[in-house]
Order: C-alpha cells, then sequence, then structure tokens
C-alpha cells in the first residue's frame, strides 16, 4: 500500500520548481530521477548498476555525488570493511577525476570552478527573521514535508520502523546540507533538487508508522 504514495514526490517538486521558483533548468528533474535510482541501487545492493548510475549522475549534475553519503549509510553496519572502502575509493576516484577533466577542459573560461556561498549563508541566518522571501524559501521549501522528517525523529516514531538501512541511507540529505553550507546558497531553493526523493521517503516512512492508515512495514526476520 505505501506503494500508493510514491506519487507524493510530484507534491516537493511542485512547490520548489514552480510555487517557489517558477524556472528550473532542465537537469534538475534529470537529477531527482538519477538520485532516485541511485538510492534504489545502494537497497538492491547492486553495485555495477549503482556506479553506472552514479557516473550519468555527476555527468548530469555534479551533486549527484551525495550518493556516495547514501551508500555509506545504508552500509554503516559494514562501513569500515575492505569491500566498502574500494567501493567508496572508486565513487570518490571518478567523482575527482570528472571535476579534474573539467577544470582541464574549461581552463580558460573566466569565474571560478565553483561558488563559496558561506558569507552569503551567514548574512542569510543573520537577517532571516527580517526578510520575508528568505523566510518564504525556506519555509515553504518541499511544500512542508520537511516537518513531518523532524516528527519522525523527533517523537521517535522512527524506531518502529524495522528496517534501520532505509532510513539512514536518506539522512545523506544532512551531509548535503552541512556541506552545502559553503558551496550553496540556503535561499535557492533550486539546490535543494537532491533532498526530495530523500524527504518524500522519510515522510512515507512516517506515515507506515500509523496503526491506522494499515501502512506498518512487516517485521524483517
Amino acid at each position: 500500500m505505501l506503494l500508493w504514495f510514491a506519487p507524493i514526490i510530484l507534491y516537493p517538486m511542485l512547490w520548489n520548481y514552480v510555487i517557489l521558483n517558477q524556472s528550473f533548468q532542465y537537469y534538475d528533474f534529470t537529477s531527482i530521477l538519477i538520485f532516485t535510482i541511485g538510492l534504489l541501487f545502494i537497497m538492491k545492493e547492486n553495485y555495477i548498476a549503482f556506479l553506472i548510475t552514479f557516473i550519468f549522475g555527476i555527468i548530469n549534475k555534479e551533486t549527484a555525488g551525495y550518493l556516495i553519503f547514501a551508500y555509506l549509510l545504508f552500509n554503516y553496519k559494514i562501513i569500515f570493511t575492505r569491500k566498502i572502502i574500494l567501493n567508496v575509493i572508486i565513487l570518490g576516484s571518478m567523482f575527482i577525476a570528472y571535476k579534474l577533466f573539467l577544470s582541464y577542459l574549461f581552463r580558460n573560461n573566466p569565474g571560478d570552478t565553483f561558488e563559496v556561498g558561506f558569507q552569503e549563508n551567514i548574512r542569510i541566518i543573520t537577517n532571516l527573521f527580517n526578510n520575508r522571501i528568505f523566510m518564504k524559501n525556506l519555509g515553504l521549501n518541499f511544500g512542508g514535508l520537511y516537518i513531518f522528517v523532524i516528527l519522525l525523529f523527533v517523537t521517535g516514531r522512527w524506531e518502529k520502523y524495522p528496517d534501520r538501512r532505509k532510513i539512514l541511507i536518506n539522512l545523506a540529505f544532512i551531509p548535503y546540507i552541512i556541506l552545502g553550507i559553503y558551496i550553496i546558497y540556503f535561499t535557492e531553493v533550486r539546490v535543494y533538487t537532491e533532498p526530495i526523493p530523500m524527504v518524500t521517503t522519510l515522510f512515507i516512512i512516517y506515515l507506515s508508522t500509523f496503526k491506522k492508515f494499515n501502512l506498518k512495514p512487516k517485521k524483517v526476520e
């Protein structure tokens, strides 16, 4: 029955790209698709398919690199094994090689390789309550679904979900935001592309913990 809730992913996309942003780039929706497929292959433990998806992801948009954190979180129990360490080295090497290749390819172009938004983000946080646009963009991001993600953990309902790895894999949005302090602008809703499938999934997991919805997952043997 949880599958019937899958189209809810269109809800935060509507908010972020139509209601709040009113503009988008062609690679935004592709990023959501690739990131979702990447999460799927991680959970299916199909590393080859995940690696291929990862390569296409970083070609489309470099933020697909955050799938590395999702891979680590999903494999938290065996994170220090040779297999996982080697796989992460392969992923990291591919990401770095691609970035170096792009830097070389466009070395004569004006501008920096990436923007540093740290100072601007400090200004945003400092002036948050004095700027209605800042508050609107942050408060209405994901259409408010992030509220249910907060409730999932604050109320302890996440403990009712039997598959811990499927919860942790979606917490890759945390390093996304932490690193984003330096390389994104908090109030630009387009930068929240990749967290959309993670926030949506955690929202569905939150619903699944209520008996009255008859969505409580079966216990994993």
